[in-house]
């Protein structure tokens, strides 16, 4: 832009200066004009002169031969004053023809000048034309990285599922064999407490009241003492009895393999919520345990031997 304004700058100058050649080239012109006008005077002068010479020769011719020769004289003077007045025509004319050149110089000149700035006019079309090219190729390169960083993207996504894929594909394997082993797990559990009712029918049939107080497991020990204090009412008895049922019941191995996790375990937390579950199995075998003991000492303290 600054090139640009530079240039209409001197070409505002040249115009300039062409408009002060074309003026000095008017006054000259006219200069010209009035030198011609100066020599059409000066040969109507020459005419009225030679007019009056006319006229005083014929006067002259009536007198007397004196001036026969100032005739020769007045000849000879105009003859040398048309030579000059020639000259000056001959000055005039080459004055013209000087005048005329002048103006073919300057005509030329502004040919030339009008050819330059034509030629500065095509080399700024040009280099306009050339960054136009450049502007396009830069476009078309920034095109290419944003498509070529777009599949980056979308090859680092693909990549990325991928891999989640192969991670949820492994936690279903370890969800599965979790499960398998607490089913296992159960099983032995089971058979554990199977075990243990026909161990605790055992001891019922051959065991006193004193005895079967001396084999009790640790919990056992620890709640039957308050259990006695409440044979004088019954019905809190019965009641502790049902709440310490419905609580075995309810961790029941079967029912809580069904119950889907709280919210508050995501969903990558499904392995812990399978492991709590485990315990919670297990746990319930220790309930049941001790509920058969209870109910066996409650049995005993309301119908003593």
């Amino acid at each position: 832009m600054g090139i640009a304004s530079q240039k209409k700058h001197e070409m505002g100058i040249a115009s300039q200066k062409k408009h002060e050649m074309g003026i000095a080239s008017q006054k000259k012109h006219e200069m010209g004009i009035a030198s011609q006008k100066k020599h059409e005077m000066g040969i109507a002068s020459q005419k009225k002169h030679e007019m009056g010479i006319a006229s005083q020769k014929k006067h002259e011719m009536g007198i007397a031969s004196q001036k026969k020769h100032e005739m020769g004289i007045a000849s000879q003077k105009k003859h040398e004053m048309g030579i000059a007045s020639q000259k000056k025509h001959e000055m005039g004319i080459a004055s013209q023809k000087k005048h005329e050149m002048g103006i073919a110089s300057q005509k030329k000149h502004e040919m030339g000048i009008a050819s330059q700035k034509k030629h500065e006019m095509g080399i700024a079309s040009q280099k306009k034309h050339e960054m136009g090219i450049a502007s396009q190729k830069k476009h078309e390169m920034g095109i290419a990285s944003q498509k070529k960083h777009e599949k980056g993207i979308a090859s680092q996504k693909k990549h990325e599922m991928g891999i989640a894929s192969q991670k949820k594909h492994e936690m279903g394997i370890a969800s599965q064999k979790k499960h398998e082993m607490g089913i296992a797990s159960q099983k032995k559990h089971e058979m554990g407490i199977a075990s243990q009712k026909k161990h605790e029918k055992a001891l019922l049939h051959r065991s006193s009241r004193g005895s079967l107080l001396h084999r009790s497991s640790r919990g056992s020990l620890s709640i039957i003492p308050p259990l006695l204090d409440l044979n004088q009412n019954r019905s809190k008895l019965k009641l502790y009895i049902g709440h310490l049922t419905a609580l075995c019941q309810d961790r029941d191995p079967q029912i809580l393999q069904g119950i889907a996790p709280p919210t508050s375990y995501h969903h990558d937390d499904r392995a812990a919520w399978e492991e709590e579950l485990q315990k919670m199995s297990l746990e319930q075998g220790s309930f049941t345990i001790l509920k058969h003991e209870i109910i066996n000492q409650v049995t005993l303290v309301s119908n003593p031997i």
